[in-house]
């Protein structure tokens, strides 16, 4: 007998409609035939079988008898595929709650620069210093509400240390980071987690006190975060607020009802590795915690929720600086108490040298028991607008201010740029000019802290692009900080922003989760989620579902998705490689100048201009740098160049993914020598 496996294709056993019965039948893993089950016997055993015969007319048809169901109970949330969050707040484009317009215009160095930290806003850091108590084990061991989440726990005492938020617990002395390419930790037995043998999972369980502002007491409050490793449940005043997965994904709870004047206190519970990390099989240094920024921020009980910027450009006939564009923009309010009320949103667009263009209006009326309306205003169609590109990134700015009976309640604003991305003679246009990307693939990595990153290291990381000529940057693999989209779009930078997905150990051969139904929610939150959050950055030209992970019907369960929620191309390196759908351009990794890597992978001579897909050609990763020199590109791009349908590509990867040792950085700390320690200079 054969030992059971889920990840054996010849145990993966498809039912399938014929006439008034089903058949049933296995694909072969040695050969990719199909074969079906016949009556038969094998090894002097008579009965259904599944091998040796790969012709249908073979097979035989059986016939199922329903019987009443059977409830299984479903692990726990941490080891179940289909609860990847729990009263989680629907993602939205990214936004600064200000109590009034001349608050916000007041702050006018965030004002002109998103990725700063905001003065005067409805807004409380919690990022600074948390108490931790830390385990590892074979299992996570998750401590109650007694010893770590009620009301009154205290957190005096030798089982608690202090730690920085954000940061890594690895970098910390808390476990150690692994770096991992194909393969888990843990077994592949999905969805659950059983380490393999040497190797512990760990659980950080965090707390906060903190005080909520004065003047907060009748609003909304939502607790932020832009990231966790890997799951989390959240705790507020001794209350069970949620759940999240989805590691690089903003993670965003309604904690309104569970506040109280004064003094509060915060709990996150953090676990290493959860079934959502099988979806986070990255290339990279691997590490856990709240490694993102933690927030407050507070709005009106009704409040606007979403926006959503859209314009049609058309470029100038005489020059790609200017041109025209047909634009509007979607208002997404929400009544969550189901009160009668009527709002009305104002938003004013300004030119880039905040000359005001023109101001709409809209009244939002809502009956008891409403909860949730989107409107649209129509700016119609501007001209002479000055459009944004990497080269030249040229930032209108939008103001939306919430008001009621005359009285100002909240305002934020948006810079965006307008642009024109085309692919439909076969490469890329950019306001009407051919343009080339060309980039890196980019990671957090930070020599010392890892994979949290500082505002000053991101914007290092873009100034030395800028210098090196590179336009393009493709978020390998998961979305970037919502502070470092602001910059790419405010200094010029091409994104193919990439959702939080990766799964390599199950990227080829059987790829038994972007196939299994129960991965399909959780693939197409991450993608949702980065959508929402990023549409409106002029940066993002196209999105990407993910890497290395395969073809399948959670492939094109996000790609639809994403379709429905905005109108970019949508990229995806795996349904190229699998001749499959579930992609707008032909993409391909490490492709030699004069050969063929694979059946879908032809040299770059010939690709680059008739692609087997006929759809655009790009290099998502090429001229692999990682403790080698960059070579062949001037061959790639002669290649490139001229080429009938070459878009451009990003070379692995962008910077040296190497840490310092926790050891390392304790001696550097107590001899003062940590400015020693930093590269990037």
């Amino acid at each position: 007998m054969w030992t059971q496996s889920i990840a054996n294709p010849n145990q993966q056993i498809y039912i399938t409609k014929k006439g008034s019965g089903y058949e049933l039948s296995a694909v072969s893993a040695r050969n990719g035939q199909t074969y079906y089950v016949t009556f038969g016997s094998i090894s002097s055993v008579n009965g259904y079988y599944c091998g040796y015969e790969n012709s249908e007319a073979s097979a035989a048809t059986l016939q199922f008898k329903e019987v009443p169901a059977v409830v299984i109970p479903e692990g726990a949330d941490w080891e179940n595929a289909k609860v990847y969050e729990r009263n989680k707040e629907r993602a939205h484009a990214t936004y600064m709650p200000y109590p009034s317009t001349k608050a916000m215009k007041a702050d006018g160095q965030r004002y002109d620069k998103p990725w700063l930290d905001p003065t005067g806003a409805n807004f409380l850091s919690l990022n600074g210093t948390w108490k931790l108590r830390w385990s590892e084990g074979a299992k996570p061991v998750l401590l109650g509400k007694d010893d770590f989440w009620g009301d009154g726990v205290s957190t005096e005492g030798s089982a608690w240390n202090d730690i920085t938020v954000p940061s890594c617990l690895e970098m910390n002395g808390y476990g150690l980071p692994m770096y991992v390419n194909v393969d888990y930790p843990f077994e592949d037995q999905q969805p659950y987690v059983r380490m393999k043998a040497g190797l512990k999972n760990s659980v950080g369980s965090y707390r906060r006190d903190f005080t909520l502002p004065a003047g907060w007491e009748n609003k909304r409050v939502f607790l932020h975060f832009d990231g966790i490793y890997s799951a989390a449940y959240v705790y507020v005043n001794g209350n069970e607020v949620g759940y999240t997965e989805g590691a690089n994904n903003v993670s965003e709870f309604d904690i309104t009802k569970y506040l109280r004047t004064g003094k509060n206190n915060v709990a996150v519970q953090v676990i290493r590795w959860s079934d959502g990390s099988y979806l986070e099989g990255q290339d990279m240094w691997h590490m856990s915690g709240i490694h993102r920024d933690v927030y407050l921020v507070a709005t009106p009980k009704t409040y606007l929720a979403d926006h959503y910027i859209k314009a049609t450009v058309t470029p100038g006939s005489t020059t790609v600086a200017t041109g025209s564009a047909a634009t509007s923009v979607d208002l997404t309010v929400c009544n969550r108490d189901k009160t009668a009320a009527k709002k009305t949103v104002t938003v004013t667009l300004f030119d880039p040298a905040g000359k005001e263009v023109k101001k709409m209006k809209s009244d939002f009326v809502f009956a008891a028991g409403d909860s949730l309306k989107t409107q649209t205003v129509d700016f119609g169609t501007l001209s002479g607008v000055k459009l944004w590109s990497a080269e030249t990134p040229t930032l209108y700015t939008f103001t939306f201010s919430q008001s009621q009976d005359g009285k100002e309640e909240e305002a934020f604003s948006t810079k965006y740029g307008f642009r024109k991305i085309d692919l439909s003679k076969g490469y890329l246009e950019v306001n009407g000019r051919r343009t080339y990307l060309k980039g890196a693939n980019t990671q957090d990595t930070d020599p010392l802290h890892g994979r949290s990153i500082s505002t000053d290291l991101m914007l290092k990381d873009i100034a030395m692009m800028k210098q090196s000529n590179m336009n393009t940057v493709r978020t390998s693999h998961y979305p970037r900080h919502a502070k470092m989209m602001a910059m790419f779009d405010h200094f010029g930078l091409f994104v193919v922003d990439e959702a939080d997905m990766e799964l390599h150990r199950n990227w080829e051969g059987s790829k038994t989760i972007i196939n299994n139904t129960d991965w399909t929610g959780a693939i197409v939150d991450r993608n949702v989620r980065n959508t929402l959050r990023d549409r409106n950055h002029p940066s993002v030209v196209f999105w990407s579902l993910g890497n290395e992970s395969g073809s399948g019907l959670n492939i094109m369960a996000a790609y639809n998705a994403v379709r429905k929620l905005d109108n970019r191309y949508i990229h995806y390196e795996g349904s190229t490689r699998d001749k499959a759908e579930g992609t707008d351009i032909h993409s391909v990794m490490y492709p030699a100048m004069d050969a063929w890597r694979s059946g879908t992978t032809g040299p770059v001579t010939s690709d680059v201009n008739h692609p087997n897909t006929n759809k655009p050609y790009f290099m998502c990763e090429y001229a692999h740098a990682m403790g080698n020199a960059v070579g062949n590109l001037r061959e790639y791009w002669e290649a490139m160049e001229g080429s009938q349908m070459g878009v451009g590509g990003c070379i692995w990867d962008w910077v040296d993914q190497s840490i310092y040792s926790y050891d390392a950085i304790k001696q550097s700390i107590d001899k003062e020598w940590i400015p020693c320690l930093y590269h990037r200079i």
